[in-house]
């Protein structure tokens, strides 16, 4: 099954797009209870990433699909954003999280990304 809750097109974002952090989080269990706690667990770990964010950054939705969640978060600087995030992930329930810091606005022709594991 695949949920997707990326904000509508008609809400216009407080933030910047020109670059950004994609974390993309492998789920476990296919388990329906155990998929309801990964979903709520994904919830909140949104909500406080939100809330620590640098300036003129967000958290822009997020896409739940086979067997993994990626959320996206954009802001004027992929470092900056990742520089508050990493201990929010490092401390979550989840032990496989792929990074892409995205160093230019998405799709752009000049846009490059470096990506690695937590």
């Amino acid at each position: 099954m695949n949920w997707f809750s990326k904000k509508a097109a008609e809400d216009k974002p407080s933030f910047s797009y020109n670059e950004g952090v994609i974390i993309a989080i492998r789920l476990g269990d296919s388990d329906e209870s155990s998929q309801g706690k990964e979903f709520d667990a994904i919830q909140s770990l949104e909500s406080e990433i939100a809330k620590i964010l640098p300036a003129d950054s967000g958290v822009d939705g997020d896409d739940f699909g086979d067997g993994e969640c990626t959320i996206y978060v954009y802001g004027p600087s992929a470092d900056g954003i990742w520089g508050v995030v990493e201990d929010v992930l490092r401390r979550s329930m989840f032990s496989h999280i792929d990074i892409t810091l995205q160093y230019g606005e998405p799709g752009g022709k000049d846009t490059k990304t470096r990506s690695f594991t937590l």
